[in-house]
């Protein structure tokens, strides 16, 4: 009943627009001389296209779009680039312990990818240097690879003895491994024998459970909200508008956001109280089972066009197979008797699927963090268990990364009516899964193609951590797909799974995601053409200019506007 009103409505509103050729001159843009891709399949090509208040009023031709010119009416000369309907990050997370303002950073994930990063002895000298000349009591924190994170000399007590009154962190540069010294559990209030927290747990001691210092899942998690309670309303409502301002700058006019460590209704609070030139879905990211993710009405994503909304639950059910905590059906290829396992409990998912399906579909939309190909079984045969498959299309859930979901699991995941957000930049982790997985595993990872082919919605989020993505990044990851080519994108495809099929994730396909008359114009004009380019350069496109809601929210300056 309110899928249907909310359609009548945008039907209304698109006929309206259409027939809008004259009067609020004043408020008219009108885009012309270029090579517009709308991501409608009904109509995917055209020259240019007029903008009236917040909405798109027609996309055509140049000499469509310029006969729709009125006395004031402004006018942008494209020059013939590109210009795209605005990126919308489907998995993005702005808050993370490296947002803590201070903490000195002692190196970045950038001084060493993509290699294992650097060893644990060189990681203490570094800690070291930093201990010697900051105050004592300051946190002091380094990013680090797979070298550290399988030395078993990785220990609060080795940290202990080159930095014991300093609280120390060691975070994985891909957020599934933490290592804390004594000094930063005492701040933190971790006990030396602290019991493991709902969906993680602690490294203890062999024969005992003293706590060695390594977090993992959601006790990393547990330490992001520690971090989060000691940063200011005003200092984490000012990191979500950097962020988004820089989002715009890359040409995203809509991110999908996990802030991890925030508890939901503060995060709600923060977010309506700042300042956001993009559009923001907020995403709840419970701790316990006992938090909820309350959708107030005046953020409900039901209301046509709004600019900011919160709805979703986002579960992390599993790690990685970088560190091996993704749940696999075998043993990991280069680990013989390890095969992951499940942050969650399969009582614990159906806990969560059942309340998502007694709420408002667009609202309590359940996503899964998914990496392990028994994750997804795990996942899928709860899902089975607790409704039908009309009854999960109605909440379209997501599986966020999508690793491994296997060919034998497509109907089934096709059926349910779920979406695989997938995040192309981690397809450069080629040296790792090749370590990690087997030939039959390999040949199925990182599905994308395969996926459209059988029915399944596919959308890109950039999976970034404290700073916006580059979907330029992802574009071109997406259509060289390194782990796994066969399953490579077109670019056509790639944009329209980074545009109209990320707004369906987020049931705003209505209202965003595509450009044709009674949308949002939400858009952006590309430095380069990303559909005819060498795919090497693809990385190093810009946003010219970005729209968000009618309103340019950046603009470089090198465009003509009359």
């Amino acid at each position: 009943m309110i899928r249907n009103f909310l359609l009548a409505l945008v039907g209304a509103a698109a006929t309206l627009a259409s027939a809008a050729v004259v009067g609020r001159d004043d408020d008219r843009t009108i885009f012309y001389n270029g090579k517009v891709f709308t991501s409608n399949e009904r109509h995917l090509w055209a020259e240019g296209v007029v903008v009236e208040g917040r909405l798109v009023i027609a996309v055509g031709t140049n000499q469509q779009v310029l006969a729709l010119r009125n006395r004031n009416t402004r006018l942008v000369d494209l020059g013939r680039r590109t210009l795209v309907p605005g990126f919308n990050d489907a998995h993005v997370h702005p808050f993370d312990t490296t947002s803590f303002p201070r903490a000195v950073q002692l190196n970045r994930p950038t001084d060493f990818l993509p290699t294992a990063g650097p060893s644990f002895q060189e990681i203490l000298a570094l800690v070291q240097r930093g201990a010697a000349t900051q105050p004592t009591g300051t946190w002091l924190m380094a990013s680090i690879g797979t070298n550290v994170i399988e030395d078993p000399a990785t220990t609060r007590f080795a940290i202990d003895q080159i930095a014991p009154n300093h609280p120390v962190l060691l975070a994985a540069w891909f957020g599934h491994g933490t290592f804390i010294n004594t000094k930063a559990m005492q701040i933190a209030g971790i006990e030396e024998e602290e019991p493991d927290p709902f969906g993680g747990s602690y490294d203890r001691v062999p024969g005992s459970r003293v706590i060695t210092g390594a977090l993992r899942e959601y006790a990393e998690h547990r330490l992001r909200r520690f971090f989060a309670g000691q940063m200011s309303d005003a200092e984490l409502q000012a990191l979500f508008e950097q962020f988004a301002v820089g989002a715009a700058r890359m040409g995203y006019s809509s991110v999908q956001e996990m802030a991890v460590g925030v508890p939901n209704e503060r995060h709600l609070r923060l977010v309506e109280r700042a300042n956001l030139p993009i559009r923001w879905r907020a995403i709840g990211f419970p701790l316990t089972l006992d938090e909820r993710c309350e959708v107030p009405s005046r953020l409900s994503p039901l209301r046509p066009f709004a600019k900011k909304t919160a709805s979703g639950c986002k579960y992390i059910v599993d790690g990685s197979h970088i560190e091996r905590l993704a749940l696999m059906r075998r043993d990991y290829a280069d680990a013989p008797g390890v095969r992951g396992r499940l942050n969650l409990p399969a009582s614990s998912i159906e806990t969560a699927l059942r309340r998502a399906l007694n709420g408002i579909s667009a609202e309590t939309q359940p996503l899964f963090h998914t990496v392990g190909d028994a994750t997804t079984d795990t996942i899928l045969r709860t899902m089975d268990a607790v409704a039908s498959d009309k009854q999960w299309r109605k909440l379209r859930p997501r599986i966020e990364h999508g690793t491994l979901v296997r060919a034998d699991r497509y109907e089934t995941v096709r059926s349910m009516g779920a979406f695989v957000i997938q995040n192309p930049v981690h397809f450069s982790l080629v040296d790792i899964a090749n370590a990690r997985l087997h030939p039959e595993q390999l040949a199925e990872l990182d599905p994308m193609r395969s996926l459209l082919d059988r029915g399944i919605e596919v959308a890109i989020g950039s999976d970034s951590v404290g700073f916006p993505g580059n979907p330029y990044l992802d574009l071109f990851f997406a259509m060289i797909q390194p782990t796994n080519r066969s399953e490579a994108l077109t670019m056509e495809e790639a944009v329209i799974a980074y545009t109209r099929t990320a707004a369906a994730a987020e049931f705003q396909e209505h209202w965003k995601g595509t450009l044709e008359p009674g949308k949002a114009a939400d858009l952006v004009v590309l430095s380069r053409d990303i559909f005819s380019i060498a795919v090497d350069a693809i990385p190093s496109t810009e946003a010219e200019l970005t729209m968000v809601d009618g309103r340019i929210v950046h603009d470089s300056g090198r465009l003509t506007l009359q």
